[in-house]
């Protein structure tokens, strides 16, 4: 079975519960695992540092006690039991910090949070959002209100162009593939290839580009076969899709109507550093699926 067997899930809100719950349960239910399931809290009058106010860590303690009695009614009241599941508040003034934090202090492999989704505005992440997810070391699952289905379908996406990729290559592909297993899902490998026919007149004929296109095709199919063959895969459906990486990506999770996408966040020194690759970022404001973002 898969890797994810330590896994800290964040719960912000009460609405979000019976969904979070019923993606855990499909996630552990075939083995073991290890879930904590936290709620961050923050009340900045409580680290006032003010002679006047003496109050603060009784103020403190009462909003993390109410925050972890919540928490745990929150998951009482679903119908869906997690065995072994762990609730506890923490106190951070950021979700994000917070969340990481408590990932590297217990070993977590997987992060899970609801998406923070603006329901005025379709597919807006918030900076909490985008904080965790350029600043994880392991994989985040992004989840969406929305359930899987019985048989999910997981799409990999691999970008077999880019030398610098590689490594990332191997861990997304390890990440869909782990993530497959747990939830018993089908695997689907995509790699994007330039649009080439808008260099048609320039540089070929109709039937050498027929020809080219099918050469390029082959040659990823080739590449994702032994990607796939080094990580023990045997049973995936591969596709090598013409066109720019967002358009064809999202037009392949709908067609497909994918569950789970597992893509990679470029890890870059420096300025560059505080910002993810911007395919990643186009493509989470373009899905509606979950997504798993892989460091």
């Amino acid at each position: 079975m898969g890797k994810f067997r330590r896994l800290l899930a964040v719960l912000q809100a009460s609405d979000d519960a019976g969904m979070l719950m019923n993606k855990l349960h499909r996630l552990t239910h075939a083995q073991l695992c290890d879930v904590s399931l936290i709620r961050v809290v923050y009340e900045p009058l409580a680290d006032l540092n003010s002679r006047h106010v003496d109050v603060t860590p009784a103020l403190k303690e009462l909003a993390l006690s109410t925050a972890q009695k919540e928490l745990c009614e929150d998951v009482d009241e679903c119908v869906i039991d997690v065995p072994g599941v762990t609730c506890a508040a923490m106190w951070h003034s950021k979700i994000w910090e917070g969340t990481v934090s408590a990932a590297s202090a217990q070993g977590a492999e997987l992060i899970i949070k609801p998406a923070d989704t603006d329901r005025r505005v379709a597919h807006f992440h918030t900076p909490d959002d985008w904080n965790l997810l350029r600043h994880a070391s392991v994989p985040v699952l992004l989840a969406q209100p929305r359930a899987w289905l019985p048989v999910p379908t997981v799409v990999a996406a691999i970008d077999v162009y880019d030398p610098d990729h590689a490594s990332l290559n191997g861990r997304i592909l390890a990440a869909a593939h782990d993530i497959s297993l747990q939830v018993g899902g089908r695997l689907h490998l995509v790699s994007i290839f330039p649009v080439l026919s808008k260099w048609l007149t320039e540089i070929t004929s109709v039937q050498s580009y027929v020809k080219l296109r099918a050469d390029v095709e082959e040659e990823i199919a080739s590449a994702l076969e032994q990607l796939a063959s080094q990580h023990g895969l045997e049973t995936y459906q591969a596709h090598a899709l013409e066109g720019e990486p967002v358009d064809a990506i999202s037009a392949l999770t709908k067609h497909l109507r994918a569950d789970v996408l597992v893509l990679g966040t470029k890890a870059r020194q420096g300025l560059s550093g505080a910002v993810m690759g911007n395919t990643s970022e186009t493509l989470l404001q373009a899905l509606d699926c979950d997504v798993i973002t892989v460091p």
